[in-house]
């Protein structure tokens, strides 16, 4: 897999990253009917447009 030039040098907040992590977490909606764990078909999946909320300006 190659790496996308375009997202060289990107800087990301951690904190953010987190936050937004446990909002995801904490939104019923998002709860798993049952434990999948990590290794599950049935990944949950975070919003890319909410992750990108953690970028850092470049």
């Amino acid at each position: 897999m190659m790496a996308d030039e375009r997202y060289t040098g990107q800087e990301w907040d951690a904190d953010e990253v987190m936050r937004q992590l446990l909002e995801f977490e904490s939104d019923a909606r998002n709860k798993p009917v049952v434990n999948l764990g990590h290794a599950s078909a049935y990944p949950r999946i975070l919003s890319l447009r909410n992750l990108l909320k953690a970028r850092l300006p470049t």
